[in-house]
């Protein structure tokens, strides 16, 4: 039986390249099939479907990249509907719905940069805070700085805090040169990620992380250059690289979690030392959500 959403996926494809990744016939409508769309590269943008009524054919376009300013909630906000494909289809061009990889991706390169940070954490704190130390020894070392007596009645300077104040300075500057150090082997060379959604599909890219300078400002953030596009697979048996890592991860960790994507992502956000992978899953993977690991090429 042709499904009443056929023709919003043709001109979906047609018109902008996404390709149907996944159907589900969850439609709780009618019988009639959700169909998920992608990029190319297997990356999710939207789920359409189409049932009819009284009125005709009702198209349906949902997707989390785009939000209308008024509706019921947010599943309401989230989506288009219209009695006329090609008012749905003039809306979503006139409103730039299709959204770009940028915008798309934004939400997995901030998990990638939770996840190198949780990382980053095992090393130890590398702040320098001035806990512990009174406005009167700031005074007195001021003092001692500009060549008067650091000492009177009310300002003594101890100098046992102040070396423990310069140890914990120095073990800081320590700190930070490994963790510089180690972001720039393991992450600013290309390295693996690997997401799994709630159909246990697989996202998988190698990307490196780059500085990105932001114009008048001392602040540097960072984005993601990918030196191989997303594949979407079932299994990772194209990427021998990366399967012994995975294989060893899942031996290793087999029955400690409750929920495990893709045959072998838990939904937890951890640093695995012994094997110098990450997992992070801010929430319950979704058809546009992920539970992903990095796993950085020196273990490939």
């Amino acid at each position: 039986m042709s499904d009443p959403a056929f023709p919003l996926v043709r001109e979906l494809s047609f018109k902008y390249g996404l390709k149907v990744f996944n159907i589900s016939h969850d439609n709780p409508q009618d019988n009639n099939r959700i169909f998920y769309m992608s990029f190319p590269n297997g990356y999710p943008v939207c789920k359409v479907w189409a049932y009819k009524d009284s009125s005709g054919v009702q198209f349906n376009y949902r997707s989390p990249y785009y939000q209308k300013e008024r509706g019921r909630d947010s599943a309401d906000r989230e989506t288009l509907h219209s009695l006329k494909l090609s008012t749905l289809m003039g809306t979503i061009k006139k409103n730039k719905v299709i959204p770009t990889m940028e915008l798309a991706t934004a939400q997995a390169k901030r998990m990638w940069d939770t996840a190198i940070s949780q990382r980053l954490g095992t090393l130890g704190n590398d702040s320098k805070d001035i806990y512990g130390v009174t406005p009167e020894i700031v005074h007195a070392l001021v003092r001692s700085y500009l060549g008067e007596s650091p000492s009177s009645p009310n300002y003594i300077l101890d100098r046992d805090i102040c070396k423990k104040l310069l140890d914990k300075y120095e073990r800081a500057d320590k700190i930070k040169q490994e963790k510089e150090e180690l972001v720039k082997s393991a992450y600013h060379n290309p390295f693996y990620v690997i997401g799994a959604d709630s159909n246990h599909d697989l996202l998988v890219a190698k990307v490196k992380r780059v500085i990105v300078d932001e114009p008048n400002s001392n602040r540097r953030s960072f984005d993601y250059e990918f030196v191989k596009d997303f594949k979407r697979v079932k299994s990772l048996e194209e990427f021998p690289e990366v399967l012994p890592i995975t294989v060893m991860f899942k031996a290793s960790t087999e029955g400690n979690w409750q929920d495990v994507f893709g045959g072998f992502i838990p939904r937890v956000d951890n640093y695995f030392a012994d094997l110098e992978v990450s997992t992070i899953s801010h929430a319950y993977p979704t058809p546009f959500n992920f539970a992903w690991m990095l796993i950085p090429c020196s273990q490939t």
